[in-house]
């Protein structure tokens, strides 16, 4: 079963920053614009243990998927039963083996992070999230 969580299948996407102190990562869509507002797009996952994604991505589709034990490269070391497939709009497949997805809007600058003490700060605005157990 796919529950999908997040579409775009118009904006790139490129993987912005990732913290293995904190095991978070950042995928950054810039300069959407929603009537006149200019605002990144920061695809964000914590608690993240595996991944296999492409740097660049053209569109994103984001599910949560039945882990699926024939993934070799997709340890379980906190036993989850679900984890997170990225399909971008040419094709490419990948897996975040995260423990929660938020989706956040803000106004950094193109190359800086939002992960650190701006992640949930009044500025990043929440705009989605979900949480594998």
């Amino acid at each position: 079963m796919e529950e999908l969580l997040y579409s775009d299948l118009n904006g790139k996407y490129f993987l912005l920053d990732y913290s293995p102190s904190h095991s978070e990562i950042v995928i950054r869509r810039i300069n959407k614009s929603d009537s006149n507002n200019i605002f990144n797009i920061d695809l964000f996952f914590k608690s993240v243990d595996n991944m296999n994604i492409a740097t660049k991505l053209s569109g994103i589709n984001i599910y949560k998927v039945a882990r699926n034990n024939d993934l070799d490269l997709m340890s379980n070391h906190y036993e989850r039963k679900e984890i997170y497939k990225i399909v971008d709009s040419v094709g490419n497949i990948g897996f975040v083996d995260a423990g929660v997805f938020v989706v956040f809007h803000n106004k950094l600058d193109l190359l800086t992070t939002s992960l650190g003490d701006f992640t949930w700060s009044n500025e990043n605005v929440e705009v989605f999230s979900n949480v594998i157990n």
